[in-house]
């Protein structure tokens, strides 16, 4: 089975210049599909090892939304042959790439339910919920590691880092935040200048939010948050809920 090796320089071609309202509807569907069928082409290809689930949207999608944010991949780690098995259909479509609502909203038990601390108030949580959420990565593992192992994976990521920056270009998002340090190396070839820290710790030690942009957009990283618990919560997600609110355009 051929994987489409030319989808990046087509697709960033007639894409990198989308920045209106009237260009978006045509655009996301066009991406879309080429991401449904370039994953579903990794996930089937016989020289790889990536028989894994794929979805690329934790939320709905929209144009110009207040956050971008994007993790590093969905965990789980179904093959993708059972999937498609158990929901008697051949593949996952354009159609069939992700959630119509926040998931860390609609599940607050996750480990991740610290973001949901974060972005909460009068200011930031209308944001939330209408952040577009997605992944540096499209394939499901449960961790970025063991995907990262497989064969294939070099040119998958590849793929979804590319897609990651036209899906920027399309959605034309006020704000990006990049959530752990995955995400960041990842999106990093992308940047427009250094990122900088904007927020330390008391003693000065260590970043908790970090600041650049792409394609002009602002862009912060934050510590992932199902990890590093310490700057997750009490006193230090206070700092970060301030900064943020402070820092995050509206307009």
């Amino acid at each position: 089975m051929k994987l489409h090796t030319n989808i990046y320089s087509t697709t960033m071609t007639t894409q990198s210049n989308l920045n209106t309202e009237n260009d978006y509807p045509q655009a996301i569907e066009k991406w879309k599909k080429e991401v449904a069928d370039t994953c579903d082409n990794f996930a089937k290809n016989k020289l790889f090892d990536l028989d894994l689930d794929f979805y690329v949207f934790q939320s709905s999608v929209g144009f110009a939304p207040p956050l971008l944010m994007i993790g590093a991949n969905p965990g789980g780690q179904n093959p993708y042959t059972l999937v498609n098995e158990t929901n008697k259909r051949q593949r996952r479509t354009a159609n069939n790439l992700g959630y119509d609502a926040n998931q860390f909203l609609v599940n607050p038990a996750w480990r991740s339910s610290s973001l949901c601390s974060l972005f909460s108030g009068d200011k930031l949580l209308p944001m939330f919920e209408n952040a577009v959420i997605t992944n540096l990565a499209y394939f499901n593992t449960n961790k970025f590691e063991v995907l990262r192992k497989r064969k294939g994976s070099h040119e998958a990521l590849d793929f979804c880092k590319k897609s990651n920056r036209e899906l920027i270009n399309i959605l034309q998002p006020k704000n990006i935040i990049l959530m752990g340090n995955i995400s960041l190396a990842g999106m990093t070839q992308f940047f427009d200048k250094p990122m900088i820290p904007i927020l330390k710790t008391i003693d000065g030690r260590s970043a908790m939010i970090r600041q650049t942009s792409i394609n002009g957009i602002p862009t912060f990283w934050i510590h992932h948050p199902s990890m590093n618990k310490k700057f997750n919560t009490g006193e230090n997600l206070g700092f970060k809920k301030s900064k943020l609110e402070e820092v995050l355009s509206y307009q």
